[in-house]
C-alpha cells in the first residue's frame, strides 16, 4: 500500500548494521500477533509506521503508546489486533515492554502500490537517524 510500507525500509537499513545480540530487529508487517512472544520479551520497544496524524506528508511522528489509544481501539485494527492490545497483551504475560517509542512519517499515498511518494522518500533519512539514535541511547543506558 504505497507509504504504508515505509517501516520495511527503514528495517532494511538498521538490518545493514551490526547490532548487538540484545537488539532484535524485526519486520511485523500486518501480523503483529505473530511477534507476542518478542515483544513479551522485550525492554525497549520502537515501533516504526505510517501514521495518520493530519499533518503535512512526509511529517515525522515521535509518539508514546498513550497517544495511539483509542477508547473504541479495544482489540482489533484493520490488521488484526491493534499495537496497543498485542502490548496490554505482553505486558500481562511478562510485565514487558517498559519503554514503548513509536516513530512514524504522514503519508502522502495508500493506494495500491510499492513506490513510495516523494515525500516519504525525503522524511526517510530523518527518521532513520533518528531511530539508529534512539537504538545507540538504549544500548548506552544498559
Amino acid at each position: 500500500m504505497s507509504d504504508d510500507g515505509l517501516g520495511i525500509y527503514v528495517i532494511e537499513e538498521l538490518q545493514k548494521r551490526k547490532w548487538p545480540q540484545n537488539i532484535l530487529i524485526l519486520e511485523a508487517g500486518t501480523g503483529t500477533i505473530n511477534y507476542l512472544e518478542e515483544i513479551s520479551h522485550a525492554y525497549n520497544l520502537i515501533v516504526v509506521d505510517a501514521i495518520r496524524g493530519k499533518r503535512d506528508p512526509g511529517s515525522i511522528y515521535h509518539l508514546t503508546l498513550e497517544d495511539i489509544k483509542h477508547p473504541s481501539d479495544r482489540w482489533q485494527d484493520a490488521h488484526g489486533f491493534s499495537l496497543p492490545a498485542i502490548i496490554a497483551l505482553a505486558q500481562e504475560m511478562t510485565g514487558l515492554p517498559n519503554n514503548i517509542m513509536i516513530y512514524g512519517i504522514e503519508p502522502f499515498d495508500l493506494g495500491l502500490g510499492c513506490e513510495l511518494s516523494q515525500p516519504i522518500k525525503n522524511a526517510l533519512p530523518r527518521l532513520i537517524t533518528t531511530v539508529i539514535e534512539q537504538l545507540k541511547n538504549i544500548q548506552t543506558n544498559l
